[in-house]
């Protein structure tokens, strides 16, 4: 298992080569003529001469110390090296292949690190020098001898760290700097030849922890937005909890980053997913790989690998599908409908160690204290029907099972209707999920198996099936329990009665406001998420979503308030205007908004091939005015 420094580590390394190879990782790539993208500090003036980057990035930070505490810094940035190639006559050249083997003109890099400390966090600055140098080798041919040479060369490099302390209600701040201090630029490749590149800082502090910028204490709140960044983004580097490491990163992460365990070996290409890039390189042709490997010793173990690559390998690389209620109490679900209870795939409905019950106003879970309980399985609350884990937390409520019908008849399963079910709070019955526009407002009342069902008059399956749907509600007004007994007259099954009959009484009508807004159904009952056919259960350009009682979908205005910290433009979005373009619910049962700015002169064109900005709708406000 990794210490919280070699975590750090990696994911500082993911940052330090981001970009440093792109696919296909050959040198005529042009993705790849533009490669140094990210942390780059160029010579004093580069920036303003328009010849490079700005020269220096700082961030602040604060640290809780309750005495005496040793802070330890590392500086990491890469070296640009050229690789010249000379031919048997010493004259450059771009490329030379010698006896089956190329060797081209490229820029390759070379790791440098600084350390400082254990210190006290007190003000100081540190110089950074990394002198130039030049190295050369021979290439030969197998029957002439010498073919050529290649040329490493190497600028030196001049900078400094600077770091200042001072208190902070409470807190002590830190600003770290690292800037580069080398001479003006001549040119825009010698700008680049005299960069720090993808420079960041890892701090390390004992005696001490890091507060959280992104999510800080409450005391805390006043100091962290007193902290100012330029050109970085200070995270706590180590694993959840760990608070003693600190990456001030050029890119933009969260807190407690960590590299995908599936993703064993660097692509420096980490926008892309490892699984789709791996197979992309397996599809390269065989002169492909062959200017990919005489390109870059790094993308020659790329190539190299991907073609060891087995099928195991592979399989790991798809990933994992992981619980997104791990760890959370869920109510006991039910088996499956139409599942029996002996059947061993009911099992998949059960987690003893996650799922719960509630007695009278309590809800107990692995690991609570009960109190006293009633004992009779018969009368416990436990024994009633309880919400399925795919629904937990979800607004409904789920009927008892008839007194008269046993818990293992199949007949017990007609109790139970997940998609008109409601949860009473309050004394305000409010339906599960949302439905289409003809159920807007309504709430179905869920009905209890025929009391007079026994072996004679067990209604056929084609007619228990057909009783799945929703009851036409001739009273929408009236909100009713959900215990209540449906009879004839309201469409409830009787006996003798037909399965076209029953089917008939229980008919769903189409929707009489089509192309109007519906809020988000549910998936269909009996059909998994990730099957096609629940992508019929949605239109996100006329499904809606309440928000303050408006019912916002696709042309409705809204202002925006971003506080899911999910994007860095979000503060750019802050109390715009804009147009809602969809409403989507993802498999977790969130609802996402589709939205474009009103005054940005390319809405439409963002609109027309849906490009659009997705927020919470718990960040909108509608607005009001006519057509809205």
């Amino acid at each position: 298992m990794s210490t919280g420094r070699e975590r750090a580590r990696a994911v500082a390394d993911a940052v330090l080569y981001e970009g440093y190879l792109l696919y296909p990782y050959r040198a005529d790539a042009r993705k790849n003529r533009s490669r140094w993208q990210f942390g780059v500090l160029g010579p004093p003036g580069a920036h303003a001469a328009g010849l490079g980057e700005d020269s220096e990035v700082s961030g602040q930070a604060l640290v809780k110390a309750a005495g005496d505490c040793e802070l330890r810094i590392a500086v990491r940035f890469l070296h640009l090296q050229h690789r010249g190639i000379r031919d048997a006559t010493g004259a450059s050249v771009p490329e030379l292949a010698v006896a089956g083997r190329a060797w081209l003109d490229w820029d390759e890099a070379v790791e440098q690190e600084i350390t400082i400390g254990p210190c006290a966090p007190t003000a100081m600055t540190e110089p950074i020098e990394i002198p130039g140098d030049t190295d050369i080798e021979t290439i030969d041919a197998p029957a002439s001898g010498s073919a050529g040479a290649i040329v490493r060369t190497r600028h030196a490099l001049h900078g400094e760290f600077e770091l200042t302390v001072e208190p902070d209600g409470g807190y002590l701040r830190l600003a770290m700097t690292v800037r580069n201090t080398g001479e003006p630029a001549a040119d825009q490749r010698d700008a680049i030849a005299r960069s720090l590149i993808g420079a960041h800082v890892i701090a390390e502090v004992s005696g001490a922890e890091f507060v959280s910028l992104l999510e800080p204490p409450p005391p805390a709140e006043a100091a962290v937005a007193r902290c100012i960044q330029r050109r970085c983004f200070p995270v706590l580097a180590g694993a959840p909890g760990d608070h003693t490491l600190l990456l001030i990163s050029p890119i933009i992460l969260y807190d407690h980053p960590e590299i995908a365990p599936q993703s064993t070996e660097p692509l420096y290409d980490f926008t892309e997913i490892d699984e789709i890039l791996t197979l992309r390189v397996m599809t390269m042709t065989d002169e492909e790989k062959a200017s990919a490997r005489a390109t870059d010793p790094r993308a020659a173990r790329i190539v190299d690998r991907c073609d060891a690559m087995t099928a195991e390998d592979l399989a790991r690389l798809h990933g994992i599908l992981r619980d997104p209620h791990a760890g959370q109490a869920h109510s006991i679900p039910e088996v499956t409908p139409g599942r029996s209870s002996w059947d061993p795939l009911a099992d998949n409905a059960v987690r003893s160690d996650s799922t719960a019950m509630m007695t009278e106003d309590f809800v107990g879970w692995r690991g609570a204290e009960l109190g006293q309980t009633d004992s009779n399985p018969a009368t416990s609350p436990s024994a009633r029907g309880t919400v399925r884990d795919t629904d937990a937390g979800r607004t409904r409520r789920t009927p008892e099972i008839p007194p008269s019908v046993d818990g293992w008849d199949p007949l017990a399963d007609n109790a139970v209707r997940l998609d008109y079910e409601v949860l009473t709070a309050g004394g305000l019955a409010r339906p599960r999920g949302i439905v289409r526009a003809a159920d807007v407002g309504r709430t179905r009342p869920t009905p209890e198996s025929s009391s007079s069902v026994d072996g004679s008059d067990r209604a056929p399956d084609d007619a228990v099936q057909a009783n799945s749907g929703a009851i036409p509600d001739e009273d929408p007004d009236q909100r009713r329990d959900i215990t209540h007994v449906p009879d004839a007259g309201e469409g409830g099954w009787l006996p003798g009665m037909s399965a076209e009959e029953l089917a008939g009484r229980h008919r769903v009508p189409g929707d009489p406001d089509p192309g109007q807004a519906h809020p988000i159904p549910e998936v269909p009952l009996g059909v998994d998420w990730w099957d096609p056919a629940a992508d019929e259960a949605v239109r996100p350009g006329s499904d809606a979503v309440p928000i303050a009682g408006v019912l916002v979908s696709h042309g409705s205005r809204v202002r925006l308030h971003p506080n899911k910290r999910a994007d860095i433009h979000d503060m750019f979005f802050d109390g715009r205007d804009a147009r809602v373009t969809s409403v989507h619910a993802d498999v977790d049962g969130r609802t996402h908004v589709g939205v474009v700015i009103l005054d940005d002169p390319g809405a439409d064109l963002h609109e027309w091939y849906g490009r659009y900005l997705y927020f919470d709708p718990d960040e909108l406000e509608p607005l009001e005015g006519q057509g809205n």
